[in-house]
């Protein structure tokens, strides 16, 4: 059905009167007289009828500029709705984060970026790497914030940024015997027992390719459970489930268990920001964008936090 019809539509039905209406839309009553004759057309039957020089909806009319005047009202809240949410001032994000900067890195770039645009919503949720992608390519997402993943195939059209990255560690329980260690070295713990990352992190990628850099293709460490969250793991360990690769995370500081830095398999964790370079992105989005990537601080591997 022609939108255009059913502007003139209304306005005939308002005005009563074919030459006022075409006055009012700048169209000749010739050329609004044949669109109104193809709208009924399409619909099956006449709307109008005659009144002396005017012209009257009759009863299949009255019902149908009802139905009208509904749907032009849904249709312009929704375009002032989209208008506001694509306003760089105003808009909304819908923002993806994997669970480890949600403690040490988005709530302080939140907090300025909140500052600078106190009117602009972040919706924030988090999951793993890979929903996170599948997120952005379904259109469900405007940004994420991910580990490392393979951009071939199926995520070619992610575009990334590294925004930092982290260092990995040995985290084990106090009362294990490598508790007593101030550093081990990959000999040392390729035998025990692990707690690992369930296969939709990124994490989980960093630590298998370190590993195989080490050993040959099919040496597998002992795996007895797997997770997806940084603070799940680490409380783990330290009920003795296992050992864990971990990156440095805030339940460090809190729970017993003791941090060892790996000497002969030192590797990182990267942290990116995504999107999909395929698809709009609206005003508010791309400004969100724009002010993660200036104020990011790209931190030199090597230097190591204290535990």
């Amino acid at each position: 059905m022609n939108w255009q019809h059913l502007i003139y539509f209304k306005k005939i039905a308002e005005c009563e009167h074919l030459t006022r209406a075409s006055e009012e839309l700048h169209i000749s009553p010739s050329a609004l007289s044949k669109a109104i004759a193809s709208l009924e057309e399409e619909i099956g039957l006449v709307l109008f009828e005659k009144s002396g020089r005017n012209i009257q909806l009759n009863r299949y009319g009255k019902y149908f500029y009802d139905y009208v005047c509904k749907a032009m009202e849904e249709i312009n809240t929704g375009v002032h709705f989209i208008q506001r949410a694509a306003n760089v001032c105003t808009g909304s994000v819908r923002l993806c984060s994997i669970f480890s900067p949600g403690t040490n890195y988005l709530p302080e770039l939140l907090s300025r970026f909140y500052n600078t645009y106190p009117n602009i919503h972040i919706e924030l949720s988090q999951n793993m790497t890979q929903h996170i992608l599948d997120g952005l390519l379904n259109n469900d997402l405007d940004l994420g914030i991910c580990s490392e993943f393979r951009q071939e195939d199926d995520y070619v059209s992610i575009a990334r940024d590294l925004l930092y990255c982290e260092e990995i560690y040995l985290a084990v329980p106090v009362n294990h015997p490598l508790a007593e260690k101030e550093e081990v070295c990959f000999n040392d713990i390729k035998n025990e027992i692990f707690i690992g990352y369930n296969s939709s992190t990124g994490i989980a990628s960093t630590i298998h390719s370190a590993i195989a850099r080490k050993t040959d293709s099919d040496f597998r460490l002992k795996t007895i459970f797997s997770a997806n969250e940084p603070n799940t793991i680490t409380y783990m360990v330290s009920k003795g489930l296992g050992i864990s690769f971990v990156a440095e995370n805030p339940s460090l500081y809190t729970t017993p268990v003791k941090v060892l830095p790996i000497t002969d398999l030192s590797f990182y964790h990267p942290i990116y920001l995504v999107w999909k370079n395929t698809s709009y992105m609206s005003p508010a989005a791309n400004e969100f964008r724009q002010f993660i990537l200036c104020n990011r601080k790209l931190r030199t591997p090597g230097i190591r936090p204290s535990f």
